[in-house]
């Protein structure tokens, strides 16, 4: 099975817990609200909506006011993509090139980015929901959202697949084939997290579940823990509990366990680490392996 093969892999890359660690990261003014990672990139938002980019070792500010940020779809071979949206619902997305952020077409309350590999308009997958909960998917030959089938609240992608969870709590798996979305018959979820391998789910009262496609069908294991908040991508999948303390997915013993400190967010990454913010003082501090 798919995951279990995941768990086993995972297991050889476990290093003590001794060795690992928080650490503390610089840079930035105000307290953070929320932090985004991808394959390299890192970036942060604070409480008065200013946007910061972590170079180097530090944070550094970047021209903007954001109130929800997003990173990812970065490869060997491509950059991260950054997207991000304000209190208004307006879209930006970073470039590069001039360093700043650009207005895009469109009203979204929240957007995934990921990985793309079907066509050279998709190099990566960049999904938004509006705020009457129709699905967007972002045309890089005509710059622009194209409106996609389907109603939910939440996208997810990574490794090229893209989930939606609806209203009703059934899960989604898009059908590059057909350009549907198809009904994977697994439903009772909130929320969702993806990593290249599966699609993590939250369930009421902080039930965790991880699904995916197997021989041509849908499935999802339990995982024991409860959680608040999923964060999930190569980097490894973690958590906040109720009570904010962070949990990390052990593939050793296929469950959670808790992990140093207290977070009230936390990002993980798909090269470019785990992040979280402290409650309270919004430090923020990234996981060590040494």
């Amino acid at each position: 099975m798919k995951i279990t093969m995941l768990l086993l892999c995972l297991a050889a890359l476990i290093i003590p817990a001794t060795a690992q660690h928080f650490k503390q990261v610089t840079g930035f003014t105000g307290v953070m609200q929320m932090v985004a990672a991808g394959h390299s990139e890192v970036w942060g938002i604070n409480t008065s909506g200013q946007v910061f980019r972590l170079i180097g070792s530090k944070f550094a500010s970047v021209p903007g006011s954001l109130s929800r940020i997003y990173v990812g779809g970065g490869t060997l071979l491509q950059k991260d993509e950054i997207w991000g949206v304000d209190e208004s619902g307006n879209v930006f997305h970073f470039n590069y090139g001039t360093k700043s952020f650009t207005h895009v077409a469109g009203s979204l309350q929240q957007i995934a980015v990921g990985e793309g590999d079907i066509d050279s308009c998709h190099p990566y997958e960049v999904w938004g929901i509006d705020f009457s909960d129709q699905v967007f998917r972002y045309n890089y030959c005509t710059n622009k959202f194209d409106q996609a089938p389907g109603s939910f609240v939440q996208v997810a992608t990574a490794g090229g697949a893209v989930w939606g969870v609806n209203v009703a709590q059934q899960l989604y798996a898009f059908n590059f084939s057909t350009g549907q979305f198809q009904y994977s018959t697994l439903n009772g979820y909130l929320s969702l997290a993806a990593d290249n391998n599966d699609c993590w789910a939250l369930g009421p009262n902080g039930n965790i579940f991880a699904a995916g496609a197997f021989n041509g069908g849908y499935s999802a294991s339990h995982i024991t823990g409860t959680i608040i908040q999923l964060a999930a991508g190569d980097d490894g999948v973690w958590g906040i509990d109720p009570n904010q303390r962070i949990l990390r997915f052990d593939p050793a013993v296929g469950s959670f366990v808790d992990a140093p400190g207290f977070f009230t967010q936390i990002a993980v990454g798909s090269g470019a680490g785990v992040w979280g913010v402290a409650p309270n003082s919004g430090d923020v501090f990234t996981f060590v392996r040494p």
